[in-house]
């Protein structure tokens, strides 16, 4: 469920954060979690760590980003991608997921990203048995800032590690 309010996921099992890549990059590879240098990516970052919440960059290039994951700086923008990349780029994000989580039974995932990265993963997480709540998507750029600030959200457990 989402709290209509603040659009935060809400309800049973554990909730994982999947932060769509923002456009502003650092100039060199980094750590995924500091690679993306926007106030909006940061917000979203700020908003995870501080209640715990798993989490993980959607990468237009590289698909599912462990925040620790050692990334260059990169031009793909997943909207300009044709609708055969995102599909398979979706399908490719659950695999890792489910490789990094294992199940995904009862999941729910929430996508604050832009509109390209929530409509290529609806059919495969509820595939996999994961809920898909994208709380941004509805709301324009100067009402999702209050989100990623907002002091409603589930407690989940730590983030585990993955390798690709």
């Amino acid at each position: 469920m989402v709290d209509a309010r603040h659009g935060v996921v809400v309800g049973e099992g554990p909730a994982v954060l999947l932060l769509g890549c923002v456009k502003g990059k650092a100039g060199s590879a980094r750590m995924a979690k500091d690679l993306y240098i926007s106030d909006r990516f940061g917000k979203r970052r700020a908003y995870a760590n501080q209640r715990g919440l798993l989490w993980f960059v959607l990468s237009a290039e590289h698909g599912l980003l462990h925040q620790d994951d050692v990334v260059a700086p990169y031009d793909v923008l997943l909207k300009a991608e044709p609708k055969s990349y995102r599909k398979a780029w979706g399908a490719w994000v659950i695999v890792r997921l489910r490789r990094a989580l294992g199940t995904l039974v009862g999941l729910r995932l929430a996508v604050p990203a832009g509109d390209a990265s929530p409509q290529s993963l609806i059919a495969p997480p509820r595939a996999a048995g994961a809920a898909v709540i994208s709380p941004l998507q509805a709301r324009p750029p100067r009402q999702q800032r209050p989100w990623c600030l907002s002091p409603h959200a589930p407690a989940t457990r730590p983030i585990p590690r993955f390798t690709p």
